[in-house]
């Protein structure tokens, strides 16, 4: 059976033995919707072979191309990459580009692990962390009592008046019933723990980051809704006109109805970012300077001394934490390493020059701290860790 030009151009691609006409013939191959069953076939059949199954997003045809093609994009002095492509080009096709960077990204683990790659498994981490197993959180009730859920058994594990809080088969938090008196409970996650699910007595759903804390009443008897966070929580609140639900952190004051928002509050980060998903929320930066803006859907506000609202925010890399991913798409290694950081429960440092470049493409969160690390080495990065102490280098 002859072999298509596609599938030779895409295994040379993949084995890294392409010449550039090669690259940009199987570039004009993939922008012709006509090959997109054929590629679609030889992703599977890549991804059956290296045995690995990683989640993966959209990424912008022109960020992508600059990786795999060697587009020749320009930077406009501050470092961010100055778009070339056309916007009309990102269709189905594009999204199975992104999805040739993960394969790559694949096929280079698996020569690691079959040792075809000295040089990579010399620039890898000495001994290995695995991701987290289970979300790791504490419980603290009114009483000041605590439970350790992921060792809790499962149904009703504490009774506060009316409201039962019972733990579901899935490790979901429920809170059941409803009371007149006021008594908060805390829920909080350390480093290295896995994102958890909280339903509050009103309905609402609630997902807790790594390092991260909710405070809230087991029940909303008033005609308000409250809770207080730090780190990054994502919200899908119960839609209620005659009770306002509000989210507060340090000076930053979320107030909603009914509505899906992700608020990103983490000490180390430059500011409160919150983004909002559906429906509509009000922003008020308290205390010295007060100011507040409203949102709507795809919009974000980052929240310092003021208040700075980004339109047409890639919402999937926002939530990408919720959905079992590191999104890299225009993150800047320091950021990416503060997300390991909280994920892995590392102390990351630097050692020479930090890179300023921009990254793309998705990485599980399901893989160990070394095979993310060899997934970045193709943008020269390596690491060492040494206890819980990882020196990341750039080249």
């Amino acid at each position: 059976m002859a072999v298509s030009a596609l599938a030779y151009l895409f295994k040379k691609k993949l084995a890294k033995t392409a010449s550039a006409e090669e690259k940009a013939a199987l570039k004009q191959l993939l922008q012709d919707s006509r090959n997109e069953p054929e590629f679609k076939r030889l992703l599977d059949e890549a991804f059956r072979e290296t045995g690995e199954e990683l989640k993966m997003n959209e990424v912008a045809a022109d960020q992508v191309l600059e990786i795999i093609f060697n587009a020749e994009n320009k930077t406009d002095g501050s470092g961010k990459v100055v778009r070339m492509a056309s916007r009309k080009r990102r269709n189905i096709v594009a999204a199975a580009i992104a999805c040739m960077l993960i394969v790559s990204s694949l096929w280079i683990m698996r020569e690691i692990r079959q040792g075809r790659n000295t040089e990579l498994v010399q620039n890898t981490i000495q001994h290995d962390l695995a991701p987290p197993a289970s979300p790791k959180a504490v419980l603290t009730l009114s009483s000041g009592a605590k439970i350790f859920l992921d060792s809790a058994g499962l149904g009703s594990i504490a009774k506060e008046g009316n409201v039962n809080v019972v733990k579901m088969p899935d490790g979901q938090i429920v809170y059941k019933g409803q009371g007149k008196e006021i008594s908060y409970h805390t829920i909080s996650l350390p480093r290295g723990s896995r994102p958890m699910q909280l339903t509050l007595s009103d309905g609402s759903h609630i997902w807790l980051n790594a390092a991260s804390s909710i405070t809230y009443p087991a029940a909303f008897p008033g005609g308000k809704r409250n809770v207080t966070i730090q780190g990054e929580v994502y919200f899908e609140v119960a839609k209620n006109p005659s009770a306002p639900f509000t989210v507060q952190t340090g000076q930053t004051t979320v107030e909603v109805l009914g509505t899906h928002f992700n608020v990103n509050s983490y000490e180390d980060e430059s500011g409160v970012s919150i983004t909002l998903l559906e429906g509509s929320v009000k922003v008020e930066k308290t205390g010295a300077g007060k100011v507040s803006r409203i949102l709507t859907p795809g919009q974000q506000a980052i929240v310092t001394q003021s208040i700075a609202v980004m339109d047409k925010v890639d919402t999937e890399a926002v939530m990408a934490w919720k959905n079992g991913y590191f999104s890299l798409k225009g993150a800047d290694l320091t950021s990416i390493m503060r997300q390991v950081s909280r994920w892995y429960d590392v102390e990351v440092s630097y050692e020479g020059e930090i890179t300023d470049k921009r990254f793309v493409g998705v990485i599980s969160r399901d893989v160990s701290l070394s095979d993310l690390l060899k997934s970045l080495h193709e943008f020269g990065i390596s690491g060492q860790l040494d206890n819980q102490k990882l020196t990341i280098r750039s080249k």
